[in-house]
Order: structure tokens, then sequence, then C-alpha cells
């Protein structure tokens, strides 16, 4: 039976990157980057296994005061047409986490590729962060990010 493609994306990107062991991507399918936790998932397509995606999510800041009317709309217009994200969306987890996501077709995926996309929305998570702190939204202690693996 041959590898899943996913799999051999993410054992593949293991590799490409120092210090990490490939299997235990695998197995947890989340990599820590400068601090920040990315996330990734596979996303079925019902009908057809062509248009299955690879999902890459990352939080940005934890919210002081939940999301405000004021805040949504600001992620809002970041999101028209991904202008202010890039290609990913800014989106509120609960009421008081904002995190970015973004995902690709599996079948368009190369491991630079998916590489390039890792490290697109671990920038984007940081502009993001700052964004949100200057409009002094940002819980005091989610500016603190410790430094874990770099890619």
């Amino acid at each position: 039976m041959p590898e899943e493609p996913y799999s051999v994306l993410l054992e593949s990107l293991a590799r490409r990157l120092r210090g990490v062991d490939p299997a235990a991507l695998g197995h947890v399918q989340s990599l820590q980057i400068d601090g920040r936790c990315i996330d990734f998932s596979l996303q079925r397509d019902r009908y057809d296994r062509a248009e299955d995606r690879v999902v890459l999510r990352c939080d940005v800041a934890q919210l002081s005061g939940g999301g405000s009317e004021s805040l949504c709309r600001t992620l809002l217009r970041a999101n028209n047409l991904w202008a202010g994200t890039r290609g990913a969306t800014l989106g509120l987890r609960g009421e008081d986490v904002v995190m970015l996501s973004e995902s690709a077709r599996i079948g368009s995926l190369s491991v630079e590729r998916l590489a390039a996309l890792v490290t697109g929305l671990r920038r984007q998570a940081e502009h993001w962060a700052g964004e949100l702190a200057v409009l002094n939204v940002v819980a005091p202690a989610a500016l603190a990010i410790p430094s874990h693996l770099r890619a």
C-alpha cells in the first residue's frame, strides 16, 4: 500500500528542518517555530481525493477582553481578498484567541511549498500579534512568547 501523500509531506518537511524528528511530527502534527505552534491537519474531500487539503493553523494572540465588534471588523478587513493576510485567514478560536489558518490542495504541494507556507504563516502570526498589541486588545502574558525551534 503506498504511503499517504499527507504523511509523506510531513515526513519530508521534518527532514528538511534541523532537529525535527519525522516520526514525532507525523504523530503530533504540530511544530514549534520561534515559540509559535503550527498545527497541521488533513481535510478530506468527501467526493474527490484529489481535492484533499492540508490545513495549517497558528494561534496569533490571546485577547484581553474577548472579540469586540471593532476587532472582528479589523479581522474581516484583513481577510478581504486576503489583502492583509497574504492568503491566510484570521479568525477567532473561542471567544479570546485570534488564530491564523491557511490551506492548500495536497496535490499542489511540494515540500518546498509546504515549508514556504509554514514560514509565511509564522511571519503573518508575528505581524498580526504586533498589530493586535498596537490595538491594545492582546493580553499582556501573550506578548511573552518563548523560543523553541527554528525552521
